[in-house]
């Protein structure tokens, strides 16, 4: 499909030198690589083509690639885009360096949980995250320790946006099953077409803050039928034996309520509500505000947060597995063969998916020394006619 159009581009498999693997993703691995020319450091997202084919993701990459350009280019926590490209069995993405893994291995190999100040910490720049996604309109969809990536620094950063959805107006709703198991909401499990919104990132939100303050899941068994069932209807853990604070307790409680209309995001904290607020709109792509508002986050200034100022609670080391150091190079695995149906299938989406950081950047400084020399020409010509004029 794209291994003559990425040559042709100048950026193909063979630009990149293959470290190990960080993390495993939905669909694909995710690699720690190296550009040749550069020695730039990256992480490459690769999906083989059989797998996209086959289960029809083409238009999911696209809207990943949409949100990494749209968002990840602007905002300290969603990953960003620095090449897209097709080769002759994957399609990858090229994303800036993301070297500490994520926070479920940092997560695993501690012997505790986070304190609640550290939660605090990775919480709210997750949350700050959601809420650019929810202004632009996406659903998340995929909240889990895995996808929550650790910077060089350790700062947090969203990635893997292919089960993310457009909610857009005027309904603002998706209709498509989609979710980590044990971090699914229950309105996508009792789904009878009226569909989910933005609120199914926030009950993800509370599942993500009950494990980094137990290192354990509020609702789990081995088969999905029994999860789901618990997640639908089973009793709370009790977590008397956590010693978690009252506002603690509270925010989880708040972001675990079953009902999306009345759960946090939807509505303010219950510490703030009215009688005309305990049932709000679960597509209201503003509800970050209410989860932000939470006496959780009592006392944190927000734009330091964002603007990365607040020091992270921990730098996680670079030690590498076994297992990333014994794994092959991606280019060295052949998929089964690709279909004719599967070549139609791709081929309908020949040239959309391309994408040089690199080239366009140079595109717009080009632009702009040419917009700027055509300034400098006609105030020139202006300034020869005004003097023209005079004699």
């Amino acid at each position: 499909m794209g291994g003559e159009q990425s040559k042709r581009k100048g950026i193909a498999p063979e630009s990149f030198r293959v470290a190990y693997p960080l993390s495993e993703g939905s669909y694909g691995t995710i690699w720690k690589v190296t550009l040749r020319d550069t020695k730039e450091e990256f992480s490459m997202k690769s999906l083989p083509l059989s797998i996209v084919a086959k289960e029809k993701l083409m238009d999911n990459l696209l809207l990943e690639r949409e949100i990494m350009l749209k968002i990840g280019k602007s905002h300290p926590f969603i990953t960003s885009l620095s090449y897209a490209f097709v080769s002759t069995h994957a399609i990858h993405f090229i994303m800036p360096k993301q070297s500490k893994g994520s926070l479920f291995t940092l997560l695993r190999n501690r012997p505790e949980p986070f304190s609640e100040a550290q939660a605090q910490f990775y919480m709210a720049e997750v949350v700050l995250a959601l809420a650019a996604l929810h202004s632009n309109n996406y659903v998340y969809r995929d909240l889990k320790l895995e996808n929550v990536c650790l910077t060089p620094d350790g700062h947090i950063r969203l990635h893997d946006f292919g089960f993310s959805r457009s909610a857009t107006p005027p309904l603002k709703r998706v209709h498509s099953f989609s979710g980590p198991n044990i971090y699914i909401s229950p309105e996508i499990l009792l789904d009878e077409g009226e569909g989910h919104s933005f609120s199914v990132d926030w009950w993800g939100l509370g599942i993500f803050f009950h494990l980094l303050l137990t290192q354990t899941a509020p609702f789990w068994a081995e088969k999905n039928e029994e999860l789901f069932y618990l997640i639908k209807e089973g009793e709370f853990p009790d977590l008397k034996q956590h010693c978690l604070s009252d506002s603690a307790l509270s925010l989880l409680s708040e972001l675990l309520t079953r009902n999306p209309k009345k759960r946090l995001g939807s509505v303010p904290p219950i510490a703030y509500q009215t009688e005309k607020d305990t049932e709000g709109d679960d597509s209201n792509p503003k509800g970050a505000k209410y989860v932000q508002q939470h006496p959780f986050f009592q006392g944190l200034d927000w734009d330091l947060i964002l603007e990365k100022k607040f020091p992270p609670p921990l730098i996680p080391s670079t030690l590498r597995t076994k297992e990333q150091i014994n794994s092959p190079p991606p280019f060295s695995l052949n998929g089964p063969p690709l279909t004719p149906e599967f070549e139609t299938y791709l081929r309908s989406y020949e040239g959309m998916f391309h994408y040089d950081s690199v080239a366009e950047e140079r595109e717009r400084k080009e632009k702009e020394e040419k917009e700027r020399e055509e300034k400098e020409k006609q105030e020139k010509e202006e300034e020869a006619k005004n003097k023209s004029s005079k004699q």
